[in-house]
């Protein structure tokens, strides 16, 4: 809705339906509300360019789709014929910046200065 309206389209929601027209008035998209009272989008774009990526090398490739697994571990899989379409791997020699970073020591939280709840839910700890 923000990019929406950033863009100058002009967003109307009545009785259910949300209406979007352009800065002449004139409608871009008619959206029925749904049971779970969402309006789901039916525009389209010819440029698709938000968190794009292009990965040439099928080892980067094979690498992010199997989770992160080792090179070595591909190797093997590819050896074995464990997995369909899996090309032998060459060498490779770069490192993977999510592999690193997974891999970084954490520091404990310090003993004896964080505050200890009294009572029930008084503290809540959650993973926003």
């Amino acid at each position: 809705m923000g990019q929406l309206s950033k863009n100058g389209l002009k967003i109307i929601i009545d009785d259910g339906v949300c209406t979007i027209e352009n800065k002449k008035n004139e409608l871009v998209a008619k959206i029925k509300m749904t049971k779970n009272r969402m309006f789901p989008s039916p525009l389209q774009t010819d440029l698709i360019w938000a968190f794009s990526a292009i990965v040439t090398d099928t080892n980067w490739l094979w690498h992010f789709c199997f989770g992160h697994l080792n090179f070595n571990g591909l190797r093997l899989l590819a050896k074995k014929e464990m997995v369909v379409g899996l090309p032998l791997l060459g060498d490779f020699n770069q490192l993977c910046e999510g592999c690193i970073l997974s891999k970084h020591h954490r520091d404990s939280f310090p003993v004896g200065k964080s505050h200890r709840a009294q009572q029930l839910l008084e503290l809540v700890h959650s993973d926003i």
